[in-house]
């Protein structure tokens, strides 16, 4: 019997449909993912509430990008 891990996912993404083809693929992997898409700073600090086990970041974003997501995780003392 194939059994699935749950996984926290907060996924920076400015395409929703560019998220859900991650999900899919997490899925297909046999993960359950809890998952939130966000596209802002803001969003982005707010995520890390929910204390994700794994953050998926498109490289540039027209309001954020992956760098600046590192460096704040960097600054909260988070890998």
């Amino acid at each position: 019997m194939f059994m699935s891990t749950s996984i926290r996912v907060l996924i920076v993404e400015d395409r929703p449909a560019d998220a859900e083809l991650i999900i899919r693929e997490l899925r297909q992997a046999g993960f359950e993912p809890d998952w939130q898409r966000v596209e802002t700073e803001p969003e982005f600090l707010a995520g890390l509430n929910e204390r994700p086990d794994i953050i998926l970041a498109d490289h540039n974003l027209p309001q954020f990008s992956a760098s600046r997501a590192l460096g704040l995780l960097q600054e909260r003392g988070l890998d």
